[in-house]
């Protein structure tokens, strides 16, 4: 047991897998078009076709080498209003703000997903790019018992409900290589221009862990603890797997531009026999509580069991995004992207998302950023960015709000990115 919430505990504060580059997250995800050197990777490899890509470009997180990852805390409850109304407001909590306090969770409880991406390494020379980054998926419930018990105390007689417990969580490094060209066909002149562009990603899987089931519960008493509950989980490392992607994109005048993408086509991850293990837990116990607690313990010592489980396979979630721009003027860009996983698991939702954004540049060496998504796994979200843009030399910001504006947000996040241009 004492594993299991360690595990739980340890989900809560992991990442979830997603691209998190500085003009990404400025503009709410909408991209697609306006994507770059080793910034087309995760978007479409069939941008590095364009005549605008640098010759040669390296990225990096704020530290060489050791990068500092873009961050998105993310809740389906609570915001920086809910904290004001309730816990800072200076006044009493009287079993009516009590019950609209945990009103905010819903029948589901609290799902915790902060989110990570971090871009150890990325480099662009000519019609290829080639990144290192770090990602991982992860969710994490906690039960609307424990909740209530947090909010409310403990009733006796009333059990405990363990049921709602569960986690999943997926660290992967992917070694991605990108090539994109433009499109000729012979004696086809098709009156626009047209790229084509494929990748690879060789999939490091450094540990995978999930609740497999888990049920049960806690009643206590004015002098006793009974429980009875069952649970399972699952864990492996140093997995290995294989994903691709595959773009086009066209240019049909100097103002509008059109892609299509399929990321991480095919992608899995397998976890071999020998390294994967399972761990079953499970407790039946009616201890008497003496005043120093020193009992407690015995209700979940002795009771788990650990052994060598068979070998499986987990996703690399595919997506499909499509991105269209349109140029108003050359200095300001106005983007339009919609994207479509198709798994339902982790951060990821089979419900379309739509993202609208823009880039502007007040001065050339000035990119200032905006943009809104509706749909996803996120519903909604709201992003703003700038940028610093030397002859060599780049550095960009990103920060974005989920779920509501300002106070009212569920998440906040920020990307801060380098690049050497040469």
């Amino acid at each position: 047991m004492k594993k299991v919430l360690f595990s739980l505990l340890l989900m809560s504060f992991v990442f979830c897998q997603t691209i998190m580059i500085p003009s990404s997250v400025g503009t709410a995800g909408t991209i697609a078009t306006i994507a770059r050197g080793d910034d087309v990777i995760g978007y479409n490899p069939a941008n590095l076709g364009f005549r605008d890509n640098p010759d040669f470009s390296m990225s990096f997180g704020v530290i060489p080498i050791v990068p500092i990852p873009s961050l998105n805390l993310v809740n389906n409850a609570v915001s920086m209003d809910w904290f004001a109304d309730y816990l800072f407001s200076g006044e009493y909590l009287d079993d009516v703000k009590k019950d609209k306090m945990f009103d905010a969770f819903g029948d589901e409880g609290w799902e915790l997903n902060p989110v990570a991406y971090a871009k150890i390494i990325g480099i662009s020379s000519g019609d290829f790019a080639f990144s290192i980054g770090a990602e991982i998926n992860s969710d994490v419930t906690l039960p609307t018992s424990i909740l209530r018990l947090a909010f409310y105390g403990n009733q006796f007689e009333e059990e405990i409900s363990l049921d709602q417990v569960g986690g999943s969580a997926q660290f992967v490094i992917p070694f991605s290589l990108s090539y994109g060209s433009p499109l000729r066909l012979s004696n086809v002149d098709l009156g626009f221009d047209n790229y084509l562009g494929f990748g690879i990603k060789l999939l490091w899987g450094v540990g995978h862990g999930e609740v497999v089931d888990f049920e049960g519960g806690l009643t206590t008493f004015k002098d006793r603890i009974v429980g009875v509950g069952t649970g399972k989980y699952r864990y492996s490392y140093d997995g290995f797997g294989l994903a691709f992607d595959i773009g086009w994109a066209a240019k049909f005048s100097d103002k509008m531009t059109v892609n299509l993408s399929l990321q991480n086509l095919f992608g899995y991850i397998n976890w071999s026999d020998k390294n994967t293990e399972i761990s079953e837990i499970n407790f039946d116990a009616d201890l008497e509580v003496s005043d120093d607690f020193e009992d407690i313990e015995e209700l979940f010592s002795d009771s788990d069991t650990t052994y060598v489980g068979e070998g499986y396979q987990s996703d690399y979630p595919t997506y499909l995004v499509l991105g269209f721009q349109y140029d108003v003027i050359p200095s300001v860009e106005l983007l339009f992207n919609y994207r479509q996983y198709f798994n339902e698991e982790y951060q990821f939702s089979t419900s379309p998302r739509i993202s609208v954004g823009s880039q502007l540049y007040p001065a050339k060496w000035f990119p200032v950023r905006a943009g809104l998504s509706f749909g996803g796994f996120e519903k909604f979200q709201v992003g703003v960015g700038f940028g610093f843009h030397g002859k060599h030399y780049q550095i960009d910001f990103g920060i974005t709000q989920t779920g509501g504006f300002f106070n009212s947000a569920r998440g906040i996040g920020f990307a801060i990115g380098q690049k050497l241009l040469f």
